[in-house]
């Protein structure tokens, strides 16, 4: 060992050699250690919801916001996978002891999981979709209504941004387009393609109730969480053109821990 290193690491002492001890800061050690009673807690709480049962619910969730199952050329449409307002929502739990049902009044939301299907008439193979999760209360405006979710310069859904002033929590999940193997390759009129999609959501958060009833809003999220989506065919399709036909199948999965 060089004799400078050797100095560093060992003092003389009574005629014994022994290392230096490192002396810990309170700072340090609180690093080293974990951040005290606010790391132990973290910690017991991880392994809580480790240990918790896992749940879920499931529904079948469609769009709206069109005239019936028809979806148009540059609209916009929504599938609330939550609402205060009625209880079509996944979050829509009573309490019981089931895979569906919650023990207490407080559960942790892990994620949601949504898979479905458009049927994609046969001349229309350029389409595409946009698809956005975005929490928010009524009182910001209309996820339907373009001038309320856009900020319109062009008019054209595929190039305008999303307002973030009034739509602060908006998250773009996915463009959708038809692949070679989703094609019907019949050119015969009718013959649809198959737009499919399967997503997985984080959506990590504590969800509470003031009571046992499944007709009861949750605490913990906002008015509502909703899926919008915009179909888009070419510049110059015309708006009432139908991209998006009837065959509209979603399942959406909500899975939880219930401590």
């Amino acid at each position: 060992m060089p004799r400078a290193n050797f100095k560093r690491k060992y003092a003389r002492n009574s005629g014994k050699l022994y290392k230096r001890r490192r002396v810990m800061s309170p700072s340090y050690r609180r690093r080293r250690i974990g951040a005290g009673y606010t790391g132990k807690a973290k910690m017991y709480k991880q392994i809580a919801l480790k240990l918790a049962e896992s749940k879920e619910n499931f529904k079948n969730l469609v769009f709206t916001g069109g005239t019936g199952n028809a979806f148009y050329h540059d609209t916009l449409y929504r599938c609330n996978l939550h609402s205060k307002t009625d209880d079509s929502g996944v979050f829509r739990i009573a309490a019981g002891t089931s895979i569906v049902n919650r023990v207490g009044q407080k559960v942790f939301s892990t994620g949601i999981r949504v898979r479905g299907l458009f049927s994609v008439p046969w001349d229309r193979r350029n389409t595409k979709v946009k698809m956005w999760l975005v929490e928010y209360n009524s009182a910001q405006g209309s996820v339907t209504t373009y001038n309320d979710f856009f900020r319109n310069a062009t008019g054209n859904g595929m190039l305008d941004t999303v307002n973030n002033e009034k739509f602060k929590r908006v998250k773009l999940l996915r463009q959708l387009r038809l692949t070679g193997r989703d094609l019907n390759h019949d050119n015969a009129a009718g013959a649809l393609g198959t737009l499919y999609y399967d997503i997985w959501i984080p959506f990590k958060r504590t969800l509470t109730w003031d009571t046992s009833s499944e007709s009861a809003p949750c605490g913990g999220v906002s008015e509502y969480l909703t899926l919008v989506i915009l179909p888009y065919d070419a510049p110059a399709t015309q708006t009432l053109d139908i991209l998006l036909t009837s065959g509209h199948e979603q399942c959406v999965t909500w899975y939880f821990k219930d401590p």
